[in-house]
């Protein structure tokens, strides 16, 4: 379901995605509203599902998983069964950060965050292999990292002020 934004919420979701732990005596400065409005306003945003949840983004480096790959899983016999029991086993593994299930050459794209390239043989010989259904497994193995950014761009709905 498509939750239509106004401009004040658009700017709520901006900063919240810039720093969750923002103060809201500090937004309600930059968005020239009351703080008792804000905080309505984001929970409202929050029971409405469209703000899912808070999170911290780790320095990857600083936790030992510095190796980033994307690996694409094709499956060798595509029902519906199959398709959820496969992508529900893989979300567990906990190398696997994201699972999405894709159209194209794979059915699955992981995004794969490990220590070193051990652990991802590891996590390739004692979790993916161990997956019945698996017919190909492709790994691209992430060399730089020019963006890392989770935030959404919301700036098309409405003009906001950084």
């Amino acid at each position: 379901m498509y939750l239509n934004l106004d401009a004040i919420d658009a700017k709520i979701l901006f900063y919240l995605q810039k720093n969750a732990k923002m103060p809201i005596k500090e937004m309600s400065e930059y968005i020239h509203l009351s703080e008792s409005a804000i905080h309505a306003r984001i929970r409202n945003l929050e029971e409405r599902g469209c703000i899912k949840n808070y999170v911290a983004v780790l320095n990857k480096s600083m936790v030992n998983k510095k190796l980033t790959s994307f690996t694409g899983l094709q499956l060798r016999t595509h029902t519906q069964y199959n398709l959820i029991t496969s992508m529900e086993l893989i979300s567990k593994f906990p190398e696997v950060i994201n699972c999405y299930m894709v159209n194209g050459d794979f059915d699955f794209l992981l995004h794969v965050a490990v220590a070193d390239m051990q652990e991802y043989h590891s996590f390739f010989s004692n979790a993916l292999l161990k997956v019945k259904n698996i017919e190909t497994v492709k790994t691209f193995f992430v060399l730089d990292e020019s963006k890392a950014d989770n935030r959404i761009d919301l700036s098309r709905r409405s003009r906001m002020r950084h």
